[in-house]
Order: C-alpha cells, then sequence, then structure tokens
C-alpha cells in the first residue's frame, strides 16, 4: 500500500506502508478470522473468548504474553490463546457437618468440571477427634471439633476444608431434652 505526504519543505513525498496478517489460535470452539494491519500499529483486543471448565490466561506471541497496550505488529503473527483449569471442589451435603462419638457420616464431594477424575484424598486435622477413610465416611471418636480437609487425587494443591462436630451422647440428648416454658426460661428433664 503506497501513499503519499508532503514533507516540510512542501514536497510530496511516496511512502509505502507494509501489511502483515495476524492469524489467531483460540483453542476452543470459537473461532477468530485472521486480520491485516499496518505496520506497526496496535492491535485491538478480540472478543472475549469462552471454555468451559477454563479460565482464559491471555493471547501469547511466542510464548510471551501479548500486550494490546503496548506491542506493535512488525510482522506476520500468530497468537494463540492460552487457558488454565477452573477446578474448583464442592461439598454437596454441608448439612452433614456433626457427628456423633461412634457413629459416621459420609461427605459427599465433586470436583469441577466434571469431566476431571472425581477420586480424593481425605486428613483429618486431629485423629483422636475423628477418623476419615479414603472414601470419605467420617467417624467421631471423641467430643470436639476438627477440620477434614478434602484434596483432588489428581489436582492436590486444590483443597476444602470442613469444619466437623463430634458431640459426646450425653450432649445431643440434654439439647435434644431441653424444653422451653411460658417465661422463655430453658429447663432440663
Amino acid at each position: 500500500m503506497r501513499y503519499t505526504e508532503q514533507n516540510k519543505e512542501g514536497e510530496n513525498v511516496m511512502f509505502e506502508l507494509k501489511k502483515y496478517t495476524v492469524t489467531f489460535i483460540t483453542n476452543c470452539e470459537t473461532s477468530l478470522e485472521s486480520i491485516s494491519i499496518i505496520e506497526g500499529e496496535k492491535l485491538s483486543v478480540p472478543i472475549q473468548l469462552v471454555k468451559e471448565g477454563y479460565l482464559f490466561e491471555g493471547w501469547y506471541y511466542n510464548d510471551e504474553n501479548w500486550n494490546f497496550e503496548t506491542n506493535i505488529v512488525t510482522s506476520d503473527i500468530t497468537l494463540e490463546a492460552k487457558w488454565s483449569l477452573d477446578i474448583e471442589i464442592i461439598w454437596n451435603n454441608p448439612e452433614v457437618n456433626n457427628v456423633k462419638i461412634n457413629e459416621t457420616i459420609q461427605l459427599d464431594m465433586k470436583l469441577y468440571p466434571l469431566f476431571l477424575e472425581q477420586t480424593f484424598l481425605y486428613e483429618t486435622s486431629d485423629s483422636t477427634v475423628a477418623s476419615v477413610d479414603e472414601n470419605g465416611v467420617v467417624t467421631g471418636l471423641s467430643s470436639g471439633d476438627v477440620v477434614i480437609s478434602v484434596y483432588s487425587k489428581e489436582y492436590t494443591e486444590y483443597v476444602y476444608n470442613i469444619n466437623i462436630i463430634v458431640w459426646d451422647n450425653y450432649i445431643v440428648e440434654t439439647i435434644n431434652n431441653l424444653k422451653t416454658q411460658p417465661d422463655d426460661s430453658v429447663v432440663v428433664t
């Protein structure tokens, strides 16, 4: 592409503009058309992409993050979208947050996105208060509070901590037997 411009002396000077092609690799279901851009110009940010179960990390050129505010195009380039998994561990039965001594509760956990392997590792913060097996079954051993940590077996950096209260049978029976009197006082029967 050529154009003419006058210099300071008023003389017409011929310039040639170079055009380059920018290609986009989205790594998702949405595709973007290649565009032409004049050498030295900045690119506009493409449309926002969506990929279920992933977070968009940005556009990369030769493994370097492309900065649309400062980078300029000086040759044909390919920008590639980078994605990372959007992992979350969810506790599906949070109402099950206490257990009596010598009884058990089952933790119902899910790893999102659901296409990931649904295998978990469990740890207890105090094995004298409660134990937890490889299937997420918590057994109350003595009165107190305990934290059960749930990890994705494949993605161990993701953890979900669950606070569990272990009750003595006597305390639970006493609470269940409380009655409220008309004057709002509480009497144990």
